[in-house]
């Protein structure tokens, strides 16, 4: 087990082999693809959400069917 320097648990990632505080790793929160800050998407206002475009497409399409 790897401590951080502020003896906190500095986790490994799976995906990418690095420690959590090595690098910022996202995911999409439905459908768990590893994300860049460059695939997710993006609402009206500018924020970024921790979807994938594809699922935030998805998403949209059932919430508009009911």
């Amino acid at each position: 087990m790897h401590v951080h320097k502020n003896n906190h648990i500095d986790p490994v990632c799976l995906v990418h082999g690095k420690r959590q505080s090595e690098h910022d790793c996202l995911y999409c929160c439905l459908c768990f693809k590893p994300l860049t800050p460059d695939e997710c998407h993006v609402l009206p206002d500018g924020t970024k959400e921790d979807v994938c475009n594809e699922c935030a497409r998805n998403e949209a399409a059932q919430m508009d069917s009911r």
